[in-house]
């Protein structure tokens, strides 16, 4: 298949020309528009590149919605062929940009795309990474939204999950430990030392449980602080 030669130069330009044609030359919302254009061009772009493209469909795969990934695929790309054509229609582009902004949404939200909350936020969470990992707590029913924002659901079963496999792993060869000191085969001094060791492996098999739990709870400040609206200062106000 021919590749797709949406330059960095071809995308700013036809960013600025859909940005006016979209905002009716207005200009604060030319700016804004164009911003959000060229992002999302660049974003779907990269989106395409071959690696890309194979780790979304082994993702996809897994989670049984290859079909749908393919669809998805196959609609990006055909955008990004006529935005590479500098003889297409400006207006047709920029429909096709509309059109693949909700399907990646009810893609990546699937049940939860009518969240207007939602799908704000996975329309502002420009890094890959962050978009994925927001997009699957989603479907996993992991987020909600609240009259302050969104938030995850279930915060205090995951840090009773977390503790409770430190307490597993630590309790079973503890006890193991406390079994062979009685019988004599473990000083008492070998014994604190071992559940001391014990703890502490405990600790690094489970620290990826904290470490997810602290990102999730940070990605949502992160999202909550993106969707509130910039507060006009009072000084600039009394002007």
């Amino acid at each position: 298949m021919k590749a797709i030669l949406l330059t960095g130069e071809r995308i700013t330009e036809l960013s600025l020309k859909l940005a006016m044609l979209s905002s009716q030359r207005a200009i604060g919302l030319t700016a804004l528009q164009f911003q959000k254009i060229e992002g999302a061009l660049r974003w779907h772009r990269d989106a395409c590149r071959p690696v890309n493209v194979l780790r979304r469909l082994v993702s996809s795969a897994f989670s049984g919605r290859l079909r749908q990934a393919i669809a998805l695929i196959c609609e990006q790309k055909t955008m990004l062929r006529m935005a590479a054509d500098e003889t297409g229609d400006d207006g047709t582009v920029l429909e096709a940009l509309f059109s693949l902004s909700s399907a990646v949404a009810d893609y990546e939200l699937q049940s939860a795309v009518d969240e207007p909350k939602m799908r704000l936020a996975l329309a502002v969470c420009s890094l890959q990474g962050k978009r994925d990992r927001f997009a699957r707590l989603v479907r996993n029913g992991e987020v909600e939204t609240a009259p302050t924002g969104l938030r995850l659901r279930g915060l205090t079963a995951r840090r009773i999950a977390a503790y409770g496999a430190v307490t597993l792993f630590t309790v079973w060869p503890g006890a193991i430990f406390w079994r062979m000191e009685v019988d004599g085969a473990l000083s008492r001094g070998q014994l604190v030392g071992y559940l001391i060791g014990t703890v502490l492996i405990s600790i690094w098999l489970t620290r990826s449980l904290f470490t997810e739990l602290r990102a999730d709870k940070r990605l949502m400040l992160e999202l909550n602080s993106d969707l509130r609206p910039q507060q006009i200062s009072d000084k600039r106000r009394g002007k």
